[in-house]
């Protein structure tokens, strides 16, 4: 995601993930991210939940067919799959270490992690170091 010169959430995408992640308490929510490049050189980026598949309340899974179906989903509204997103119950929102491992692993490289003790959510490039991306809401 080199020469972004403004990342935009839509308001209403912050409460997805934010109620999402109230839903789905004492467990982390999680989901996907599609990024779509404006024609000024913005991106915007949308989300699509889906269900942790993880057992522990501590940890989120995405299916390898939920990530398919999303993909598919993503190219028919004109967006590329990009990252994902999920949510620190109790922490902040920064990249945990196994959420930087995972990372390293994904070829998901945007991350946004949404804090509910917080009540914020941060996005982050998750490249050999992670990198918090500033974005707008529109």
């Amino acid at each position: 995601m080199e020469n972004i010169e403004g990342v935009f959430l839509q308001k209403d995408t912050i409460k997805i993930i934010a109620n999402e992640a109230i839903k789905h308490l004492p467990k982390e929510a999680c989901g996907l991210i599609g990024a779509q490049r404006l024609s000024d050189g913005n991106i915007n980026l949308v989300v699509f939940p889906v269900l942790n598949k993880s057992k522990k309340n501590n940890r989120f899974l995405i299916s390898d067919q939920d990530i398919l179906l999303i993909q598919k989903r993503c190219k028919s509204l004109g967006y590329s799959l990009c990252g994902c997103y999920h949510s620190h119950p109790k922490g902040r929102d920064i990249p945990s270490t196994k959420d930087i491992l995972c990372a390293s692993k994904s070829n998901l490289k945007v991350w946004a992690i949404y804090s509910v003790r917080l009540n914020r959510l941060s996005i982050y490039n998750m490249g050999a170091v992670p990198i918090k991306i500033e974005y707008r809401i529109e």
